[in-house]
Protein backbone atom coordinates (compact mmCIF):
# COMPACT_ATOMS: atom_id res chain seq x y z
CA UNK A 1 0.00 0.00 0.00
CA UNK A 2 3.22 2.27 -0.06
CA UNK A 3 2.92 5.48 -2.60
CA UNK A 4 5.47 5.61 -5.02
CA UNK A 5 7.00 8.67 -5.28
CA UNK A 6 5.30 11.43 -7.34
CA UNK A 7 2.44 9.35 -7.55
CA UNK A 8 -0.68 10.86 -8.78
CA UNK A 9 -4.17 9.76 -6.62
CA UNK A 10 -5.64 8.02 -9.37
CA UNK A 11 -2.37 6.13 -10.57
CA UNK A 12 -2.06 4.62 -6.80
CA UNK A 13 -5.75 3.15 -6.92
CA UNK A 14 -5.29 1.98 -10.36
CA UNK A 15 -1.80 0.43 -9.29
CA UNK A 16 -3.28 -1.08 -5.94
CA UNK A 17 -6.36 -2.19 -7.87
CA UNK A 18 -4.95 -4.27 -10.60
CA UNK A 19 -2.07 -6.08 -7.90
CA UNK A 20 -5.43 -7.14 -5.86
CA UNK A 21 -6.83 -8.52 -8.82
CA UNK A 22 -3.68 -10.37 -9.77
CA UNK A 23 -3.08 -11.87 -6.85
CA UNK A 24 -6.40 -11.71 -5.10
CA UNK A 25 -5.34 -14.84 -2.36
CA UNK A 26 -2.34 -12.63 -1.66
CA UNK A 27 -2.10 -12.29 2.45
CA UNK A 28 -1.06 -8.60 1.83
CA UNK A 29 -4.55 -7.87 1.33
CA UNK A 30 -5.87 -9.17 4.76
CA UNK A 31 -5.67 -5.51 6.60
CA UNK A 32 -5.91 -5.22 10.66
CA UNK A 33 -9.39 -3.71 11.62
CA UNK A 34 -7.55 -0.12 12.16
CA UNK A 35 -6.94 -0.09 7.98
CA UNK A 36 -3.47 0.58 9.59
CA UNK A 37 -1.54 0.40 5.97
CA UNK A 38 -4.82 0.51 3.14
CA UNK A 39 -6.79 3.31 4.71
CA UNK A 40 -5.75 5.75 2.57
CA UNK A 41 -6.30 3.80 -0.76
CA UNK A 42 -9.51 2.99 0.33
CA UNK A 43 -10.39 6.72 0.99
CA UNK A 44 -9.18 7.35 -2.57
CA UNK A 45 -11.07 4.39 -3.96
CA UNK A 46 -14.15 5.31 -2.54
CA UNK A 47 -14.56 8.90 -2.61
CA UNK A 48 -17.16 10.72 -4.22
CA UNK A 49 -16.37 11.88 -7.60
CA UNK A 50 -16.71 15.90 -9.34
CA UNK A 51 -20.11 16.03 -10.28
CA UNK A 52 -21.63 13.02 -9.00
CA UNK A 53 -24.53 13.34 -6.68
CA UNK A 54 -25.32 12.23 -3.42
CA UNK A 55 -27.73 9.20 -4.48
CA UNK A 56 -25.47 7.65 -7.64
CA UNK A 57 -22.58 7.94 -5.04
CA UNK A 58 -24.40 6.22 -2.37
CA UNK A 59 -26.08 3.89 -5.08
CA UNK A 60 -22.13 3.17 -6.71
CA UNK A 61 -20.60 2.57 -2.70
CA UNK A 62 -23.38 -0.48 -2.13
CA UNK A 63 -23.53 -2.00 -5.23
CA UNK A 64 -22.40 -5.42 -5.24
CA UNK A 65 -19.38 -6.18 -7.31
CA UNK A 66 -19.83 -8.77 -9.85
CA UNK A 67 -19.10 -12.52 -8.23
CA UNK A 68 -18.95 -11.07 -4.69
CA UNK A 69 -20.05 -13.17 -1.98
CA UNK A 70 -22.57 -12.34 0.82
CA UNK A 71 -19.57 -11.93 3.02
CA UNK A 72 -17.27 -10.39 0.84
CA UNK A 73 -20.22 -7.78 0.18
CA UNK A 74 -20.75 -6.90 4.02
CA UNK A 75 -16.44 -7.26 4.56
CA UNK A 76 -16.26 -4.35 1.84
CA UNK A 77 -19.18 -2.17 3.18
CA UNK A 78 -17.72 -2.62 6.68
CA UNK A 79 -14.25 -0.89 5.37
CA UNK A 80 -16.64 2.14 3.31
CA UNK A 81 -17.97 2.46 6.90
CA UNK A 82 -14.59 2.39 8.61
CA UNK A 83 -13.27 4.53 6.14
CA UNK A 84 -16.39 7.09 6.01
CA UNK A 85 -17.86 6.46 9.16
CA UNK A 86 -20.15 9.93 9.52
CA UNK A 87 -21.82 9.42 5.83
CA UNK A 88 -25.45 9.92 6.11
CA UNK A 89 -25.90 6.83 4.30
CA UNK A 90 -25.64 4.95 7.20
CA UNK A 91 -27.67 6.89 9.63
CA UNK A 92 -30.28 8.35 7.70
CA UNK A 93 -33.68 6.91 7.27
CA UNK A 94 -33.92 8.57 4.04
CA UNK A 95 -31.09 6.29 2.83
CA UNK A 96 -32.30 3.32 4.02
CA UNK A 97 -33.15 1.70 0.60
CA UNK A 98 -29.52 1.94 -0.29
CA UNK A 99 -28.04 0.15 3.11
CA UNK A 100 -31.06 -2.66 3.38
CA UNK A 101 -29.08 -5.19 1.84
CA UNK A 102 -26.01 -4.60 4.08
CA UNK A 103 -27.85 -4.11 7.31
CA UNK A 104 -29.90 -7.27 6.51
CA UNK A 105 -26.85 -9.44 5.84
CA UNK A 106 -24.70 -8.02 8.77
CA UNK A 107 -27.40 -7.82 11.08
CA UNK A 108 -29.01 -11.54 10.67
CA UNK A 109 -28.91 -14.03 13.47
CA UNK A 110 -26.24 -15.90 12.79
CA UNK A 111 -27.28 -19.76 13.97
CA UNK A 112 -25.00 -20.15 16.63
CA UNK A 113 -26.17 -17.42 18.73
CA UNK A 114 -28.86 -17.47 21.18
CA UNK A 115 -31.39 -14.45 21.23
CA UNK A 116 -29.53 -12.27 23.76
CA UNK A 117 -26.26 -12.96 22.01
CA UNK A 118 -27.62 -11.31 19.44
CA UNK A 119 -29.28 -8.64 20.77
CA UNK A 120 -26.48 -7.68 22.54
CA UNK A 121 -24.35 -7.49 19.09
CA UNK A 122 -27.43 -5.61 17.79
CA UNK A 123 -27.74 -3.36 19.79
CA UNK A 124 -23.52 -2.46 20.31
CA UNK A 125 -22.51 0.77 19.90
CA UNK A 126 -20.01 1.00 16.95
CA UNK A 127 -16.48 1.77 17.59
CA UNK A 128 -16.10 5.20 16.42
CA UNK A 129 -20.07 5.59 16.73
CA UNK A 130 -21.11 8.86 18.27
CA UNK A 131 -24.48 8.65 20.10
CA UNK A 132 -26.67 10.35 18.03
CA UNK A 133 -25.76 8.01 14.83
CA UNK A 134 -26.31 5.31 17.23
CA UNK A 135 -29.52 5.85 17.91
CA UNK A 136 -30.35 6.61 14.09
CA UNK A 137 -28.81 3.44 13.20
CA UNK A 138 -30.48 1.37 15.53
CA UNK A 139 -34.12 2.35 14.66
CA UNK A 140 -32.88 1.73 11.33
CA UNK A 141 -33.02 -1.62 12.58
CA UNK A 142 -35.47 -1.92 14.30
CA UNK A 143 -37.43 -1.39 10.91
CA UNK A 144 -36.21 -3.70 8.99
CA UNK A 145 -36.07 -6.36 11.72
CA UNK A 146 -39.85 -5.26 13.59
CA UNK A 147 -40.95 -8.49 15.11
CA UNK A 148 -37.64 -9.09 17.28
CA UNK A 149 -38.47 -9.37 20.64
CA UNK A 150 -35.78 -6.79 21.67
CA UNK A 151 -38.60 -3.54 20.44
CA UNK A 152 -41.53 -4.99 22.97
CA UNK A 153 -40.32 -7.57 26.02
CA UNK A 154 -39.34 -5.42 28.66
CA UNK A 155 -37.88 -8.77 29.86
CA UNK A 156 -34.82 -7.49 27.38
CA UNK A 157 -35.01 -4.15 28.67
CA UNK A 158 -31.28 -4.98 30.28
CA UNK A 159 -30.03 -5.12 26.92
CA UNK A 160 -31.77 -2.20 25.03
CA UNK A 161 -31.03 -0.07 28.18
CA UNK A 162 -28.93 1.83 26.58
CA UNK A 163 -30.47 2.48 23.18
CA UNK A 164 -33.52 3.65 24.96
CA UNK A 165 -31.24 6.36 27.17
CA UNK A 166 -30.15 7.72 24.14
CA UNK A 167 -33.32 7.61 22.56
CA UNK A 168 -35.10 9.59 24.92
CA UNK A 169 -33.00 11.72 26.84
CA UNK A 170 -33.47 15.56 26.64
CA UNK A 171 -31.51 17.37 24.31
CA UNK A 172 -29.36 19.91 25.40
CA UNK A 173 -31.41 23.15 25.04
CA UNK A 174 -34.10 21.84 25.07
CA UNK A 175 -37.38 22.98 27.50
CA UNK A 176 -38.98 21.06 29.96
CA UNK A 177 -42.53 20.78 27.39
CA UNK A 178 -40.35 20.38 24.15
CA UNK A 179 -38.52 17.20 25.73
CA UNK A 180 -42.25 16.14 27.02
CA UNK A 181 -43.78 16.84 23.65
CA UNK A 182 -41.12 15.64 21.91
CA UNK A 183 -41.00 11.72 24.25
CA UNK A 184 -44.78 11.51 24.19
CA UNK A 185 -45.15 12.14 20.26
CA UNK A 186 -41.96 9.79 19.78
CA UNK A 187 -43.84 7.03 22.03
CA UNK A 188 -47.61 7.52 20.89
CA UNK A 189 -46.65 7.68 16.85
CA UNK A 190 -43.62 5.43 17.09
CA UNK A 191 -41.56 8.16 15.14
CA UNK A 192 -39.15 10.87 16.07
Amino acid sequence: YTRLTGESDADYVTRISTLRRLFPTSRIWVEDEDLTHSEDYYRLLYQQMPGEDTDTYYARLVAPQPDESDASYVARLNIIKQVYPDLPLWYEEKYLKYVTKYYLLKYAKQPSETDSEYYVRLLKQEKGENTDNYVKRVKNLSTLFPDLDIWQNIDQIEISRTYYEQLFKRKLGESLDQYYNRIMYQGLNETP
